[in-house]
């Protein structure tokens, strides 16, 4: 996430931000009695021009955006290399990760707002994955017991403890379903609507093993595919099968990838931020072969739609 931001053009809240500043700075009123002053025939040499100078000030705001733009980047670089080290319960490394969450929902927000891209308005459910993998990580981290090394008195592993909070298992089994169930609808109804971006990604990975794909044949994959991520999503929030998530992580891990396969190293970046769509699925997996490892049960709430843990 932080590489856009620092080799290319910015987040979406940066634009954002600095599109407000470019708007401040037109004088609507100004604007208004000067178009009414050319339509009059009255207009002089000064009403003609009614571009408004950047003020010292506003170009300072700007570049204010810009730095605080390229801090979240490394801000985002270092909590992204602090969690790859982190094993133990810590209070400060979940407090960045909820800061990252909360930053990743504001950009896509902010992406939605920006608007100027097809389906830009589905932005935030499109990459809910995405977003709520941090919040789901600060959560682990606040109900990890203090030593991942300890253990407990029956000679079970800490995490087997963690596994036994009913509270955590729901929170975190419903949020990741939500997420992952969100970004497939709205990638398989955009695929289903034959999203040119998607079809680049088709054709450009085709070309590189020698075919090529006519307009109409890209349609009819593009709608299978669509169809399928629907179906996806679906089954991922009504069960609990391991044939779905397993079919949903390789399959989120595929269309990630073919970024790579499409746009060659310059979509590494592209696959590793889309990593999320498989590997929420993957650690459902895990959630679930711990919880049963257990000799417990998993069942469907006679009361609610969404799926409950059976009370040990």
């Amino acid at each position: 996430m932080a590489k856009p931001i620092l080799w290319a053009d910015g987040s979406d809240l940066c634009r954002y931000a600095t599109k407000q500043v470019d708007l401040s700075q037109a004088k609507e009123d100004v604007a208004a009695s000067s178009l009414e002053a050319i339509i009059n025939g009255s207009a002089t040499a000064t009403e003609l021009s009614i571009e408004g100078d950047r003020t010292t000030d506003d170009q300072s705001r700007q570049q204010l955006i810009f730095r605080i733009d390229r801090g979240v980047a490394y801000f985002l670089i270092f909590v992204g290399i602090l969690v790859l080290f982190m094993r133990r319960r810590s209070l400060i490394v979940a407090s960045l990760l909820l800061i990252v969450g909360g930053w990743c929902v504001a950009d896509s927000i902010a992406a939605l707002l920006n608007g100027g891209k097809a389906y830009s308005g589905m932005t935030p459910y499109s990459l809910a994955a995405r977003s709520v993998t941090p919040f789901l990580l600060a959560l682990l981290l606040l109900f990890l017991p203090k030593s991942a090394r300890a253990k407990s008195g029956n000679g079970s592993s800490v995490f087997d403890s963690l596994i036994r909070n009913r509270k955590f298992l729901n929170v975190f089994d419903i949020a990741a379903r939500l997420a992952l169930a969100s970004t497939f609808l709205v990638h398989g109804y955009k695929a289903v609507q034959g999203h040119y971006p998607f079809r680049d990604l088709i054709n450009l990975s085709a070309r590189r093993i020698g075919l090529e794909f006519s307009t109409d044949s890209l349609l009819i994959i593009l709608k299978v595919i669509g169809y399928q991520d629907i179906l996806l999503a679906v089954f991922v929030l009504i069960t609990r099968s391991r044939f779905v998530l397993y079919w949903t992580a390789i399959w989120g891990f595929v269309t990630a990838f073919s970024r790579v396969t499409a746009l060659g190293s310059p979509g590494v970046d592209l696959w590793l931020v889309r990593s999320a769509n498989g590997g929420l699925a993957l650690v459902l997996i895990a959630l679930y072969w711990w919880f049963e490892r257990g000799g417990n049960e998993l069942k469907i709430s006679q009361t609610t739609p969404m799926m409950t843990y059976k009370p040990l």
